[in-house]
């Protein structure tokens, strides 16, 4: 993404909120690249009229501008925003581009997860995270560009007919868990982990960690969560997470846990109809072993994915890191330490 700047600091008052889904699949809505919109002027409509047209404007998406963009296809969108694949208006490879169609109606707390959401990822030189290229606003609509992802969710990849192989599933996870590893490096914990934010590439199959909006930096002890409050996914939350406790990168391996075992077994490992019922079965011990739904299930990755659900943060793998040598090790890939490290 030559010519590009760095991730900068938006103006006060304004902010984006992340969770909008698997949205930097470029496979997007299927529209093809229009003839720019244009207004009665005849000048090219921006994004943000478009976007406070509310419905009458979707029509208008495709092919207006905001800030140096070209708006090519409406990717995805939800209650606070909407994301787009855009170019550069002077040329360029495309990007995805995160708006906040409330604009002035956001609140602080936003602003300051839009901020972290540009921010934590800066400076990242790690294959697997998605970087963020470059942050905005027009008519107090801020946008944040990021690496257009050519791919599909890993909740996709794991609702294939017929699934991934047990070998697919442990890979996936693995470089998924390398790269939480490299925000664990940094101090940084994602907090919401979960197959929808992480995009597995085309080309490669190469996963990608995405959305930032909940994670947190440990070593600035910040957080825009105020005390007892539950932020994330409920289906991936740890529980100390569940019960708004201090967290550690003991939280994020209990999401990978999470992960693995739906890859593995193909249903999640605490099936409940709210949290309360969830905590209860997570604090009632371990679930049955991947290997009890699916045949071909090692008893060593058994024990990998038992304890990264351990109910204790202790009891888990401490970091991602962790996580992904013990996977490593129990599903045979190259270069693994010996596989008695994985206990």
């Amino acid at each position: 993404m030559a010519g590009l700047a760095a991730p900068r600091r938006v103006a006060r008052g304004r902010a984006i909120l992340g969770g909008m889904g698997p949205w930097q699949h470029s496979g997007g809505s299927g529209e093809g690249v229009r003839p720019p919109a244009r207004s009665a002027s005849g000048e090219g409509v921006r994004l943000v009229d478009a976007l406070r047209m509310g419905p009458l404007g979707r029509g208008r998406i495709v092919g207006s501008t905001i800030g140096p963009w070209l708006v090519e296809a409406e990717l995805g969108r939800g209650g606070m925003g909407v994301v787009v694949r855009a170019r550069p208006r002077a040329g360029g490879e495309p990007v995805a581009l995160k708006v906040l169609s409330a604009g002035l109606e956001a609140t602080d707390v936003q602003l300051r997860r839009f901020e972290r959401e540009a921010r934590l990822p800066e400076g990242f030189d790690h294959p697997g995270v998605v970087r963020v290229l470059d942050v905005g606003e027009e008519a107090g609509c801020p946008w944040l560009a990021m690496e257009l992802v050519d791919g599909e969710p890993l909740t996709a990849v794991f609702e294939r007919e017929p699934p991934p192989s047990v070998a697919e599933v442990v890979r996936l996870v693995h470089d998924t868990a390398d790269a939480v590893a490299a925000l664990h490096a940094r101090d940084v914990i994602h907090r919401d982990l979960k197959p929808d934010n992480v995009l597995v590439q085309r080309r490669d199959g190469r996963p990608r960690v995405t959305d930032f909006g909940l994670a947190r930096d440990l070593a600035t002890r910040s957080s825009l969560t105020k005390s007892g409050g539950v932020l994330g996914t409920p289906a991936f939350m740890a529980p100390e997470q569940v019960q708004g406790k201090g967290l550690t990168a003991a939280a994020d391996v209990f999401a990978l846990g999470v992960i693995l075992y739906r890859g593995l077994a193909g249903e999640a490992p605490f099936p409940a109809a709210n949290l309360p019922m969830r905590l209860a079965r997570i604090l009632a011990g371990p679930p049955e072993p991947p290997s009890a739904r699916r045949p071909g299930v090692s008893r060593a990755l058994d024990a990998v994915c038992l304890r990264a659900l351990a109910a204790s943060p202790e009891a888990r793998y401490p970091d991602a890191g962790a996580f992904r040598d013990a996977l490593a090790a129990a599903g045979g890939l190259a270069g693994a330490p010996p596989a008695a490290s994985a206990g």
